[in-house]
């Protein structure tokens, strides 16, 4: 995909003031999405906060793989308050990680997520964790930015 950078390096650590779902494919995570952010709007409206900034979203698949958790929010300095009608979830940073920048949205989000996946198994490592995906508003040129972010180990890891 044109106009986008892969790197591996550190994530940071994240504060996300959310809302969150459930889904049971990779299929259903656009619409569930679109109706988290629906409802993530109005709590913000609600709340008296500006949803201008840096938009999240966290996917987590299960480790039985039974549902695949997705959550919509808006990032939180750190130490920031909490954001009435909306929860707190704190991920962790990772010491390694894969990052991929764009400067558009892809049309399918799963596309990148394949890409981020050949790219680690070609160097020996595979992703794990929550994964995450943060919109950066009036990007250079006024583009919007997509970042793609996930913990990365070695291929294995898990049964060492």
């Amino acid at each position: 995909m044109s106009d986008s950078t892969l790197r591996l390096e550190p994530l940071p650590e994240l504060h996300v003031a959310h809302v969150h779902g459930e889904v049971n494919h990779i299929s259903e995570i656009g619409a569930m999405v679109e109706a988290l952010f629906g409802n993530l709007i109005d709590r913000l409206d609600v709340a008296g906060v500006s949803p201008v900034g840096r938009n999240v979203r966290i996917y987590n698949g299960r480790s039985d793989e039974s549902k695949i958790d997705v959550s919509v929010g808006v990032l939180l300095e750190s130490g920031a308050a909490p954001i009435a009608g909306l929860e707190t979830v704190e991920l962790v940073a990772e010491a390694r990680g894969a990052t991929m920048r764009y400067h558009r949205l892809p049309v399918d989000i799963a596309d990148p997520w394949l890409t981020v996946d050949a790219f680690l198994e070609e160097r020996g490592l595979e992703s794990y964790g929550p994964y995450r995906e943060i919109h950066y508003e009036n990007g250079p040129g006024n583009r919007r930015i997509v970042e793609l972010q996930c913990p990365v180990r070695d291929i294995g890891g898990a049964c060492q």
